[in-house]
């Protein structure tokens, strides 16, 4: 799996399209919780690294939260991971690697 990148100096969109049922494929538009966590290599919650994607309306399935540009993440760190867990409706934990940048650098 691609690394996210996350940025250091700007807050970060996060973003998950089309979430659907697995029984019928219908989007799921409502009735779910999603939180994050970011961690570090050690498993360890970094500082301001903990938030919930909200529903966009009228989206298909799209949630949406922001990773703010003070995480407790260095430019380069090694082992840095998100965590989503989604509850409700529709049960979900995905863990995605991060790639910490400055805003002006391309992953």
């Amino acid at each position: 799996m691609q690394p996210l990148p996350v940025f250091k100096s700007a807050p970060t969109l996060l973003r998950l399209d089309e979430v659907r049922k697995a029984s019928d494929e219908t989007y799921v538009n409502s009735g779910l919780t999603m939180t994050f966590a970011i961690k570090d290599s050690a498993e360890a919650t970094v500082t301001n690294g903990t938030g919930s994607l909200s529903y966009i309306a009228a989206s298909n399935g799209r949630y949406e939260g922001t990773i703010p540009s003070n995480v407790g993440l260095t430019v380069g760190q090694s082992g840095a991971h998100i965590e989503i867990t989604v509850t409700g409706t529709v049960s979900d934990f995905r863990r995605i690697p991060l790639d910490v940048i400055y805003h002006r650098e391309q992953p």
